[in-house]
């Protein structure tokens, strides 16, 4: 499996805006899949935030995460996010969420970004625990109640994978 930065591979757009529209994006009032696909076309970046990152097996797309700017307006201070993590079904179990996790930690260094936020609607944090996020409060996000975390990157030593399986 390897990690690549969605910019350099626009066909699987319209993968990963079905993928998002479908688990979280139809919550957003006005939102659609069209949206989504121009959303994601505008955003994509291997230099710039947002970055979306992509998981890839045997030239399929396996899964995405983002690095993303200021996800929650209630929390203005708050500015890195990790967000979007998903991964298919058929792919799920394969450990696939915690490396690409760990490839969107991997390029916070590059972003000068020190401390990294995420919400989920796990109560107990799942994965992300695992991970090393912390919770900070339980909130209300487009209807859902979801558990707001944080990592400080600057605190421990972070699992980076090989820079061939990276995004650098």
């Amino acid at each position: 499996m390897h990690f690549q930065p969605l910019a350099t591979r626009m066909n699987a757009i319209p993968t990963v805006a079905r993928w998002l529209f479908d688990e979280w994006g139809f919550r957003r009032e006005g939102n659609c899949y069209e949206t989504t696909c121009e959303r994601l076309s505008a955003a994509a970046s291997a230099d710039n935030l947002p970055m979306y990152l992509l998981a890839v097996e045997n030239e399929i797309v396996v899964g995405c995460a983002a690095l993303k700017l200021r996800e929650m307006q209630i929390y203005p201070e708050r500015e890195h996010w990790l967000g979007n993590v998903y991964v298919p079904t058929e792919w799920r179990g394969r450990g696939v969420a915690s490396r690409l996790v760990q490839a969107v930690v991997g390029a916070c260094p590059r972003f000068n970004v020190s401390v990294l936020s995420l919400q989920t609607e796990r109560a107990d944090g799942g994965l992300y625990r695992k991970l090393g996020w912390q919770p900070v409060e339980r909130v209300r996000s487009f209807g859902i109640e979801v558990t707001v975390m944080e990592r400080d990157l600057r605190a421990a030593e972070t699992v980076s994978l090989p820079k061939d399986d990276c995004c650098a």
